[in-house]
């Protein structure tokens, strides 16, 4: 909040001179008025792109209600109206010497951190940063900024603010503001008071609030913690997601959460939650992985200013007992000095009825009013604690086992792993080579079970990644299918909630989902306990299915929960309606190409029909998804083969799942648009209050590799999307200011690929965004790619090759790469080593040769493009009106779900990408 964080990346090789160029800003800055103006229309976009955004939304209305003479009242982001002042005050002229008096004023030595990560020598680091920087003036700031008032006086708390929102939602918070000096912020920087409150008032394991309001089918969710931080404030919060029942509850929840409090302060403070609490924090510190070296620059220099320098790394890990500190802040966490905020779409009728205010910058609907006296007496010493709420149970899933199997004797002789080729992971089944348990029989493999494993040598931490890809065609066979599948996955980690959260919080992980191709199972964490969650989550995916059988569809309890989440999830699937319209032109884009796509509102269908989304009939078709399978597992990390079948063992024994018939294995393939043509998919965008439209254009190229194609040709689009991005955005976001959201990417999807580009504005049309995305590829033809230096040429194949051989920083990196190529079947394994043998014999005639070839709208002979426009309300008017061609030439106009699907139908399909022969290590 009082902050600011500069923070770049680049190759190491350049970083002297990366630095030279960033410490500039800080000792001779120019803001020359052009530059001054083109930021300043970013600004503008970003807010513009942000007005129907809840999240900014709430955060402006919540900082509205703050004292008007704290700096935490003002408008947060900014846009051209308060930045540039009228004419007769000065103009642009002004806001330049507004910025330099800023700059001037605070950008000060002496209230400034730096940290730089290089692969130099820490005293060539140090060299270089006293050289560059030590022109930066100190003018005497203080470290930190008193302000003249609180934000949240008395008069201004013991308030509810009932708000209407843009999506679908139900939102409850208690917020507190503890307000402290500087000098008490930084003496709890190790006892972190907040820390075991939150802990506490967020738990979801037996006896929490969350169990019991979870019980009650009230709420979806719980958090608990510090939500804004400033130098005299710590506003603590607590948020839960209701329910449509919850909604008729709000006083009766907020009265349990003082029931809550009421227990933790009439109780001792905790010593053995406390405990668990450091225990972890030490453990994770301990176990702490590589970052990304930005990110760790970025996170170290904000530390800086929190820790002293001998506990920048520890200082945010660090918990010492402090009683008096727990005490101090649950005594300021009482209905008087709370600001209770109630969010729902529910309250738009009486809001537009009663012409509730409106906020400044974004125009929420809003009410804020006084609590009554007796509500608030009634809260602050509530007659009873509910017998269901009560501290919690030591867990018992903190690890203490941290030894590393690569470390043992028998395996101390294993070679080390290549660096930039890591080598892949080992098949264990099936294997002849293998001893297999005996219900795996080595003659096995027609059953369609494939077993992978990797040890960790590399990395060295006690923790493991496990995966399994449960294979299904059955799962996204209909609408009906995907949506009853989803609601059993959601009732599932209903049941496991409270067992998982108490995993969740010892460092361990799981999740099940549903995929095109099946279902997905995914277990991490530490090593020690993982095959007791593991053990659990795959008895209850399958044996929640009997026990509803058992209860039979009609149980209350089952209804109960089916309809809350048939309710979760139908609200999720409107919501999307009022997405930012580039995240619709995305999808939108998907549907085209997908060659089996099912579409939300299909889903919506489904959730709205009872007759179809029904307990019974999920029972029904989960048990048909589950009977026939095939499953490919990885378990990569601190684990060994024998025990890597095992946790296999585990999940089949618990599901005794048959494998597929031949030929009922799924299949992802994609769409092949027709030749020399576009095809145009208009829509327009569902919310009215939208200004924003947005144009994705996307250009397929042929099949990839494994569909048909070649690798010369992947690594072309690799190279030529490289460049495509930064161009792109260069001209189209920072020259033309169309809009914040401007991006190229290479899209691949089921064995087909492409050039897209991304534009959303306020101020063009979809088919202007079109006009200006066609412009700018032709002059990324002429006037960069027809001109490309030897010298540039290079550079930017040097780039792609290192983000191919970029080396993993994290055991979880490592393990994803991996399991990207088994979960789509490919088993690619050493795919970066192939491409980048190709990739340098690459010439720039070979780049030239395929735009000319497949993007370019002068060259191309059979060019294939596809523009998917998203119209606001106010570009309605300029829609696209071409002839419609029926032939598969010219330009082809779709408007409609419908006219998508007929159209579709007559399309041909890219081969579904095959699988690479198995290598093992080369």
């Amino acid at each position: 909040m009082e902050d600011t964080n500069y923070y770049f990346s680049i190759k190491w090789e350049e970083l002297q001179g990366a630095l030279d160029r960033f410490s500039a800003f800080f000792t001779c800055p120019r803001f020359d008025n052009a530059s001054t103006e083109r930021e300043m229309k970013a600004v503008d976009s970003e807010h513009s792109n942000n007005l129907q955004d809840d999240g900014w939304r709430l955060f402006q209305l919540q900082k509205s209600t703050a004292h008007p003479e704290h700096p935490f009242h003002k408008f947060g982001s900014g846009n051209r109206k308060t930045l540039l002042p009228p004419p007769e005050k000065g103009g642009m002229e002004a806001t330049r010497e507004a910025l330099l008096a800023f700059h001037t004023t605070y950008y000060s030595a002496d209230i400034m951190k730096l940290a730089i990560v290089g692969r130099e020598d820490l005293d060539t680091l140090q060299e270089w940063a006293v050289q560059l920087f030590a022109g930066v003036r100190t003018t005497g700031q203080p470290s930190h900024f008193p302000y003249p008032v609180e934000a949240w006086d008395p008069s201004r708390l013991g308030t509810r603010l009932d708000v209407v929102p843009v999506r679908e939602m139900r939102r409850l918070s208690l917020a507190w503001p503890l307000p402290h000096n500087w000098e008490k912020q930084r003496a709890l920087q190790s006892s972190k008071p907040a820390r075991y409150l939150a802990h506490l008032l967020g738990h979801e394991g037996k006896g929490s609030l969350h169990s019991y309001l979870n019980s009650q089918g009230w709420i979806e969710s719980i958090s608990a913690g510090s939500s804004v931080k400033t130098a005299d404030m710590d506003m603590f919060k607590v948020s839960l997601s209701l329910t449509q029942a919850g909604m008729e509850h709000i006083e009766e929840i907020v009265g349990l959460v003082y029931q809550y409090l009421k227990l933790l302060r009439s109780s001792p403070v905790d010593r053995k939650v406390f405990e668990e609490l450091k225990t972890m924090s030490e453990i994770k510190f301990l176990f702490r992985e590589k970052e990304n070296a930005v990110d760790f620059a970025s996170g170290i220099s904000s530390m800086m200013h929190e820790y002293p320098p001998e506990n920048i790394l520890w200082g945010p890990y660090a918990l010492d007992w402090d009683e008096q500190a727990v005490r101090d802040y649950l005594s300021l966490l009482t209905p008087e000095r709370m600001h209770l905020t109630v969010v729902s779409k529910a309250f738009e009728e009486e809001a537009q009825k009663e012409a509730w205010a409106k906020e400044k910058w974004y125009g929420t609907l809003h009410k804020l009013e006084k609590l009554p006296e007796a509500k608030v007496a009634a809260w602050s010493n509530p007659p009873e604690i509910h017998p269901m709420l009560s501290l919690p149970s030591p867990n018992e899933f903190l690890p203490t086992d941290f030894s590393l199997i690569c470390e043992q004797p028998a395996y101390k002789s294993l070679a080390p792993d290549d660096p930039v080729h890591p080598f892949p992971p080992s098949l264990l089944f099936p294997s002849s080579a293998q001893a297999l348990p005996a219900s795996l029989p080595a003659s096995s493999p027609e059953r369609g079970v494939k077993v992978f494993h990797k040890l960790d040598t590399t990395f060295k931490v006690p923790k493991v990644q496990f995966f399994a890809h449960l294979l299904s065609r059955q799962i996204y066979s209909s609408p009906p299918s995907v949506v009853l599948h989803r609601l059993y996955n959601m009732l599932l980690r209903d049941e496991l909630n409270e067992f998982a959260y108490e995993a969740a919080m010892a460092g361990l992980s799981y999740s099940v989902t549903t995929r095109t191709t099946g279902l997905s199972v995914k277990v991490s964490g530490y090593s020690h306990k993982l095959p007791v969650l593991l053990k659990k989550v795959a008895g209850k995916a399958k044996g929640l299915l009997q026990e509803i059988k058992d209860k039979g569809a009609n149980d209350p309890e089952i209804q109960q929960k089916f309809n809350k989440h048939r309710l979760t999830l139908l609200r999720e699937y409107m919501n999307f309606d009022r997405e930012a319209p580039y995240e619709r032109a995305l999808y939108n884009t998907r549907q085209v190409l997908d060659g089996q796509a099912w579409h939300l509102a299909q889903y919506i269908q489904v959730l709205n029909d009872h007759s179809t989304c029904n307990v019974q009939a999920m029972t029904d078709v989960v048990e048909e998804g589950m009977a026939r399978l095939d499953c490919d597992a990885y378990a990569h990390g601190n684990v060994n083969a024998e025990e890597a079948l095992s946790y296999f063992q585990t999940l089949k024994d618990s599901w005794g799942f048959s494998p597929l018939y031949d030929g009922e294995q799924p299949e992802e393939r994609a769409v092949m648009l027709h030749a020399n043509s576009t095809l145009i998919y208009q829509t327009p965008g569902p919310n009215p209050e939208e200004d924003n439209s947005a144009t994705e254009v996307y250009i397929q190229c042929g099949p990839t590799h494994l569909s048909g194609g070649d690798t010369k040709s992947d690594v072309i689009l690799d190279v030529l999307s490289h460049m495509a991005s930064t161009s792109a955005y260069q001209r189209l976001r920072t020259e033309q200011q169309l809009g914040y959201i401007v991006f190229a990417f290479l899209r691949r999807l089921n064995g087909g690929q492409g050039l897209s580009v991304v534009v959303q504005s306020p101020s063009a049309s979809p088919p202007q965004l079109d006009g200006f995305i066609e412009d700018w590829m032709a002059d990324f033809r002429e006037k960069e790619l027809g001109t490309l230096s030897d010298e540039d040429f290079e550079s930017h194949l040097l780039a792609v090759e290192s983000m191919k051989l970029e080396k993993d920083k994290r055991l979880s990196e490592e393990a994803y790469r991996h399991w990207a190529q088994i979960v789509e079947r490919r088993y690619d394994f050493y795919r970066e080593k192939r491409e980048v043998a190709v990739l340098r014999t690459l010439t720039k005639e070979d780049l030239l040769s395929f735009w000319d070839t497949h993007i370019s709208a002068a060259t191309a002979p059979a060019r294939r493009k596809l523009a998917v426009y998203v119209h606001s309300s106010k570009h309605a008017s300029d829609t696209c009106r071409p002839d419609v061609s029926e032939t598969g030439r010219g330009v082809i106009l779709v408007e409609s779900m419908e006219a998508l699907r007929k159209l579709k139908r007559g399309l041909s399909l890219f081969p579904a990408p095959g699988e690479v022969e198995w290598e093992g290590r080369e």
